[in-house]
């Protein structure tokens, strides 16, 4: 059988200092426009996790909508949830709530008066509401000049820096947590015994 990578060989995903994600957040009458564009290998990793198919966004929500009418928004097919993601200052984000808001409330009935969410190692507590990042599977956002859509929501430019300060850091967590490269040794030997 042939091995699909050689252990041998150092494998870099993406070369330091180049530039992941950008996201430009735009606010005008009509809403929030939203300018996307990554790395090449982090739409390759989320069209991994389905099976390759690409879906209308209308089918996931209705919250975005397209700027150019000749370029409608698709999504890849996700069939792996990675649930919630945390990142290192107590916030959350996910990227399987398509077409949706930026930042959700959990929507969950409050246990005992406060909000619970399964997470993968058990419950979570998010502090406040949860980012949506999952325009990050738009298909073609690493393509040309990326992804732009609208988002009929009212913002404040301090709201806007803040939004984009959690974007960032989450941008950030998304790479060290799937596509830094990572190495593990793990050696066992024998106690000598006497």
């Amino acid at each position: 059988m042939e091995d699909l990578i050689n252990p041998e060989e150092e494998i870099e995903v993406i070369k330091g200092g180049e530039r992941i994600v950008d996201v430009s957040l735009r606010r005008s009458i009509k809403g929030l426009l939203v300018v996307v564009k990554t790395h090449p290998a982090i739409e390759e990793l989320l069209k991994s996790w389905g099976t390759g198919e690409q879906q209308d966004i209308i089918n996931h929500g209705r919250e975005w909508w397209q700027v150019r009418k000749s370029l409608p928004l698709r999504v890849w097919q996700l069939g792996r949830d990675p649930g919630l993601i945390s990142v290192e200052n107590g916030d959350y984000f996910r990227i399987t709530h398509c077409g949706r808001a930026l930042l959700e409330g959990t929507g969950q009935v409050p246990r005992g008066g406060q909000v619970i969410l399964d997470g993968p190692n058990g419950p979570i507590q998010p502090q406040g509401p949860v980012l949506n990042m999952s325009f990050l599977r738009l298909c073609g956002v690493s393509e040309g000049n990326g992804v732009s859509f609208m988002l009929r929501e009212v913002n404040a430019p301090e709201d806007l820096v803040r939004l984009g300060n959690r974007i960032r850091d989450a941008a950030r967590r998304f790479y060290v947590n799937y596509l830094k490269p990572a190495r593990v040794d793990i050696s066992v030997s024998t106690q000598v015994m006497r």
